[in-house]
This record gives structure tokens, C-alpha cells and sequence, in this order.
């Protein structure tokens, strides 16, 4: 694995603890908006990073970029890197990402952090496909 794949995994798993420690904590109501937008951003870095690193993964071995991160996620499946039910999860997190980062529809903290949930438990197994 080269260097610039392994520093991204390496942030990609950085940015999973803080997910998954922000998860863990108790709301307190005057801070519920707050966490709101912290998941909000962590969703956003989470799905980049990992577009990111497929990519690497993808370039590493002379396989087709992609042009968007819905693409890289496709283009990993196609390579037999992600099975088709991670690949389906990713493309509902980048759909995700996508109402975060545009605004497309007014995101509830609810649907936040239940994409954010989600998100945190395929994380490992993304990681553990681009290591191969």
C-alpha cells in the first residue's frame, strides 16, 4: 500500500473514532443543534475521505478513477473491491452527503444522525477493503 493511501486511511480512521465518540454521548438539549451540525460535517469529511482513498486505492492499481465519489464507489465494486450491499450503503451515504453539502432538502438532526449511525458502522468494512 503506498504512503498517500495509507495516510488517508489513516484520517478516514481518525475521523470514525470522532463519529463514533460523538455518538456515544449523551445530547443535552441545548446542545442538540450543535451536535447536529458536528455529525453534519463528520458525515461530509467521512464519505470525502473515503472517495478519496478509493480513488488512491483505484489509481494504486491501474484501475479507472472516478469522477464524483458515487463513481469511485462504483468503480471499487466493479473491481470486486466493495460487495454489492456496502456499494448500495455508500451510494445512500453519498446521497447523504450530497442533501448535507447542498442544502436539497431541510436535514433533521434525526435523519443526521441515523445517517450518521449507518455511516459509522460500514466504516471498518470500508477500511478494511481498501487495505487489501
Amino acid at each position: 500500500m503506498n504512503a498517500a493511501l495509507q495516510a488517508k486511511l489513516t484520517q478516514l480512521d481518525r475521523y470514525a473514532k470522532e463519529l463514533h465518540g460523538l455518538l456515544q454521548r449523551p445530547v443535552q438539549t441545548e446542545w442538540a443543534e450543535v451536535v447536529d451540525r458536528a455529525l453534519e460535517r463528520l458525515v461530509q469529511v467521512i464519505v470525502e475521505c473515503a472517495a478519496d482513498a478509493g480513488d488512491l486505492w483505484l489509481e494504486e492499481h491501474g484501475k479507472p478513477l472516478g469522477q464524483s465519489a458515487a463513481s469511485v464507489f462504483q468503480n471499487l465494486r466493479d473491481a470486486g473491491i466493495l460487495n454489492d450491499p456496502v456499494y448500495q450503503r455508500l451510494r445512500e451515504h453519498v446521497r447523504a452527503r450530497n442533501q448535507i453539502v447542498h442544502n436539497y432538502d431541510r436535514v433533521t438532526g434525526s435523519t443526521v444522525r441515523r445517517n450518521a449511525e449507518r455511516l459509522s458502522q460500514d466504516i471498518p468494512e470500508i477500511v478494511r477493503a481498501l487495505m487489501t
